[in-house]
């Protein structure tokens, strides 16, 4: 069960940064955009840019949607010794399950954003 967890543990590194790079490249990129390139960028860059945000994060979403994913988040909820290996504050194992889901909770965001912006700008 040591192993199990420590493959899961794995997967869910790759999966939070995989996520997060997602996130954090758009919001950067986004940032950039409006301070240092704000007078040379034209509604069609804009569009580009949301459109490619939202197939980007669009990618993302789909695979969270997994049956592996689903297998892994499962496996959390069940295993409250899991506090031990992740050092949670709290009384049970659920804490990186409940973190991993806020985090696809903002990915979720993201595309809701960069969809609508898409919309708006076609």
């Amino acid at each position: 069960s040591e192993i199990r967890l420590t493959q899961i543990d794995k997967f869910l590194s790759c999966w939070t940064r995989q996520i997060n790079e997602t996130i954090e490249y758009s919001a950067t990129r986004e940032m950039s955009k409006t301070y240092s390139d704000h007078d040379k960028s034209s509604p069609a860059d804009e569009y580009i840019f949301w459109q490619q945000k939202g197939m980007t994060t669009l990618e993302v979403f789909q695979q969270l949607q997994s049956h592996q994913i689903r297998r892994v988040m499962l496996y959390l909820d069940k295993w409250p010794a899991l506090k031990r290996s992740y050092q949670c504050d709290t009384d049970d194992g659920k804490a990186r399950n409940y973190a991993f889901a806020k985090l696809c909770k903002e990915l979720f965001s993201s595309l809701t954003e960069a969809k609508s912006n898409e919309k708006y700008l076609r």
